[in-house]
Parts: structure tokens; C-alpha cells; sequence
């Protein structure tokens, strides 16, 4: 075989492989962009459940409030009775 023939396989060779490894970080990059599209979306979850419990806590601080003053309201109420 010559120089030149020898050289042009060489390439050849560095070429395939060099395909080959592209072929691989490709499937890599696949895998990782479908691993990255799931903790999105669970990211995503979090947040609206994050939200949703920001709002029962709002909703329940409210009502304890309500429930305080009418307590307190209850008690005056009640003061006026006496037992023997």
C-alpha cells in the first residue's frame, strides 16, 4: 500500500469513528434533554402545589381568626350569666 493510500485510510478510519462518537453524544444528549424535560416538569408540580398550599394556609389563618373573634365575641356573651 502506498503513502497516500495509507493516509487516506487513516482518514477514513478517524472519520468513522469520529461519526461513531457523534452517534453517541447524540443518544447522551437525548437521554439528558428527556432527564431535564422530567425534573422540569416535576419542578413545575412542586410549584403549583407550593402555591396551593400558600393559599389553604391563607384560608386557615383567615378562618382561625374568624373563629378567634367569635370565641372572644362568645365569652362576652357568656360573662353576663352567672351561676349560682
Amino acid at each position: 500500500m502506498s503513502s497516500a493510500a495509507s493516509a487516506i485510510d487513516a482518514v477514513v478510519k478517524s472519520v468513522q469513528m469520529t461519526s461513531q462518537l457523534i452517534e453517541v453524544i447524540s443518544e447522551s444528549t437525548h437521554k439528558h434533554s428527556k432527564g431535564i424535560a422530567q425534573v422540569d416538569q416535576a419542578v413545575t408540580h412542586l410549584h403549583s402545589v407550593t402555591q396551593q398550599n400558600a393559599a389553604l394556609v391563607e384560608e386557615s389563618s383567615a378562618a382561625s381568626d374568624s373563629l378567634s373573634d367569635s370565641a372572644i365575641a362568645l365569652s362576652r356573651s357568656v360573662q353576663m350569666f352567672h351561676l349560682p
